[in-house]
């Protein structure tokens, strides 16, 4: 194996590695986006659910 075809092989190896990285992070970032969005949503239900009750206790005042 010449030099050429060794640096060849590493600068492959980098270019892979880094698109593999890339992948991980892009798929770790629409998770987390993901799981905020159930966070808001359980939120924003739980809002909801505390509203209806302080409505329900003022009608029955």
């Amino acid at each position: 194996m010449d030099f050429f075809t060794l640096v060849f092989l590493i600068l492959m190896f980098i270019v892979v590695s880094m698109v593999e990285y890339r992948q991980r992070m892009a798929k770790l970032e629409f998770e987390e986006k993901l799981l905020q969005l159930r966070l808001d949503f359980i939120k924003a239900r739980r809002s909801d659910l505390c509203d209806s009750e302080v409505d329900d206790d003022l009608e029955s005042s």
